[in-house]
């Protein structure tokens, strides 16, 4: 083969193997798509305030701090609770408890009643109890020794011949006089024209009778009984005389009758005959 031929494919072979070369080396490199990363901001967590009760507390009281125990709620688990905001309960000594609350429940606001609320005045009261506004005489009344939240006796002032309760009735006949406690330990809820119940601090002006009837000789006192009590109280305030003390335990019944104060009262009618009655020899 002729040599010209053979060194023209040689340097075609060369320059061909350069220009390969060449390419490899310049050409740029394929950019790979990189994957797409979200990066998710995460949200802090939110927490709602709710208050557990740390002991058993009646219905009728008023919730202390010393009550609760204040505890921070994940948001989603309060909602689970049917809370969607922070619980706000008040503690004024006058807001009372509507229900019954249990250690370890939880407190909502909706189991607080505030005064002036309906169904406030009946938690004043004590379960199974009813209010009387009672007629009671001033005269052996000290000012500021009975207050409400207090706990008297009853004492009944009583005549078969005169209604005691009129103060203007003039008490002439003695026989079957005589003076008992019929009441004991009966909570006060108003005396007079005082402040309403004030066992609870805070609360004023909330049970008071419709009428007073404030006169120098009388007084209302709204005491709390029980409903079997109502007939009797009701009768005594129409015939006899009431008077009311602080309540004391008695080492034996307090009673006491006209025989007790005046040592030689006779209760005994005589029955005298007539001249004419004696002529013939009397009654008998």
């Amino acid at each position: 083969m002729n040599s010209k031929i053979i060194f023209l494919i040689a340097f075609l072979a060369v320059i061909s193997g350069l220009y390969g070369l060449y390419d490899v080396f310049n050409k740029e490199p394929e950019h790979l798509d990189e994957p797409v990363v979200d990066l998710i901001t995460e949200q802090p967590v939110r927490y709602l305030t709710l208050w557990r009760a740390n002991q058993d507390v009646e219905k009728g009281q008023p919730l202390t701090a010393s009550d609760l125990t204040r505890e921070q709620v994940p948001f989603d688990d309060a909602l689970k609770l049917g809370v969607k905001e922070d619980v706000v309960l008040n503690f004024d000594p006058s807001t009372l408890l509507n229900t019954d609350l249990k250690k370890g429940q939880w407190v909502y606001p909706e189991y607080q009643t505030q005064k002036n609320q309906p169904g406030y005045i009946d938690l004043l009261v004590s379960d199974g109890m009813t209010l009387y506004p009672l007629q009671v005489t001033t005269k052996n009344l000290i000012n500021d020794f009975i207050r409400p939240g207090d706990y008297i006796d009853l004492l009944m002032i009583s005549s078969p011949d005169v209604n005691m309760s009129s103060q203007s009735e003039s008490l002439t006949q003695f026989q079957g006089v005589q003076a008992k406690v019929f009441l004991k330990h009966v909570k006060v809820m108003n005396i007079g024209k005082s402040s309403a119940l004030s066992v609870n601090s805070g609360i004023d002006n909330i049970i008071s009778a419709k009428s007073s009837n404030e006169t120098d000789d009388m007084t209302t006192v709204v005491i709390e009984v029980p409903p079997s009590e109502l007939a009797r109280l009701s009768l005594a305030q129409r015939t006899a005389q009431i008077e009311i003390y602080r309540s004391h335990n008695y080492r034996q019944p307090l009673e006491a009758n006209v025989h007790d104060v005046i040592s030689n009262f006779n209760d005994v009618e005589e029955l005298r005959g007539s001249d004419e009655n004696t002529a013939t020899g009397g009654l008998f």
